[in-house]
């Protein structure tokens, strides 16, 4: 984690947190409830989740790359996870201060690929993220996704194409079945 003296403005952060060069898969950064003050930033989900306690009331964004092998060439495409996180023991009077910080993050965080809400550190998972960037996807689906720190997570999808092509099979089959029955009972009952 950056020391405090080594955190810029939230707007700097995001900036570099965003750049398609310079930015790095597993990158995020925490911003207080009030979205103007950079409290954390570092690389790989474990230690951003370790900054997600009960008392805690923030904002932060997560940089997931979504990436593409091919035979001749891989593409990084960034994704953006944004998660409000609001802690089990925090009290109400400190949740109101946060609807004043959502419209100020908001303001800074852009071009956000989906949006978390959580209330313990549990809720957070590269599996969850990596859904919830599936569902918000296009139609290009990447091999995997990159959470930083050697920590990726296969897309599925060629998996999950299989997995469709045979259910559809085992339903044709069992259609074939459910047919060739009723053939036999109209041959049996004539």
């Amino acid at each position: 984690m950056a020391s405090t003296e080594e955190l810029g403005s939230p707007e700097d952060e995001y900036k570099q947190l965003m750049d398609q060069q310079k930015g790095e898969a597993g990158a995020w950064m925490i911003v207080n409830a009030e979205g103007k003050k950079v409290l954390a930033k570092g690389v790989g989900i474990t230690k951003f989740k370790g900054h997600l306690k009960p008392e805690a009331l923030v904002f932060a964004v997560f940089r997931v790359n979504g990436v593409d092998k091919q035979e001749t060439v891989t593409s990084n495409r960034c994704k953006i996870v944004r998660v409000d996180f609001v802690g089990k023991n925090v009290k109400a009077k400190k949740k109101g201060k946060a609807m004043s910080g959502k419209s100020v993050v908001s303001n800074i965080f852009t071009g956000i690929t989906c949006h978390i809400q959580a209330d313990e550190d549990k809720d957070i998972t590269a599996e969850d993220f990596v859904n919830r960037i599936r569902l918000a996807g296009g139609a290009h689906k990447p091999t995997y996704y990159d959470f930083g720190l050697e920590h990726h997570v296969k897309a599925g999808f060629k998996e999950e194409q299989e997995s469709q092509q045979e259910e559809k099979k085992e339903e044709k089959k069992r259609g074939e079945k459910r047919g060739e029955k009723r053939g036999e009972k109209r041959r049996a009952a004539r």
